[in-house]
């Protein structure tokens, strides 16, 4: 190295193997889909099994339903719950139980003010649909009615007649499918 200076040593030295840029060769990435499809097999199944066509009633906590040892099933319709505290509409309080039962009039005032604009909210949709070719369903006022078994008929009586006001004429009493009769 008697010949070459100390920079020119020096630059040698980096440009060596050690600090050269290299090319990045293209890596393939590889997708392991394995587990998304078991996470998307679980969620379709969820799916499936909550989602089904045949309608699931939901009841309020405070209400225990009859027994029945009928199998019809239980249609689609607007569903009203008559608990020990309060009368509801799809699951949304309209009136307290109490209020409308010392009422001296059959018909519940606050019921039918809702349950009318109920109905025409379904036959304008049903109308609107008609009108557009569309196959729908037409307003047939059915309500599906649940009540604790120890409801008085009274109330039963009330609500029913402030359905029939309202057009809602269609009334089916929601029961608990019993296997083993208690009679």
């Amino acid at each position: 190295m008697a010949g070459i200076s100390a920079s020119q040593s020096h630059k040698s030295s980096l440009t060596g193997s050690a600090f050269t840029k290299r090319k990045k060769k293209a890596r393939v990435m590889e997708l392991n889909i394995t587990s998304l499809i078991d996470v998307l097999t679980i969620l379709l199944i969820f799916l499936l099994k909550n989602y089904s066509s045949d309608p699931q009633l939901s009841t309020s906590k405070d209400i225990e339903l009859p027994y029945t040892t009928s199998t019809e099933r239980v249609k689609t319709a607007i569903n009203i719950s008559i608990s020990k505290k309060w009368i509801l509409l799809d699951n949304k309080p309209i009136i307290k139980t109490q209020s409308a039962i010392v009422g001296k009039y059959l018909d519940i005032p606050e019921l039918r003010k809702v349950l009318g604009k109920k109905a025409m909210a379904e036959k304008l949709i049903a109308e609107t649909w008609k009108k557009k070719g569309i196959e729908g369903k037409e307003f047939d006022g059915t309500v599906l009615l649940q009540a604790d078994k120890n409801t008085p008929y009274k109330m039963i009586k009330k609500v029913m007649y402030t359905c029939g006001n309202t057009e809602y004429n269609n009334i089916m009493l929601t029961l608990v499918k019993d296997d083993n009769p208690h009679y």
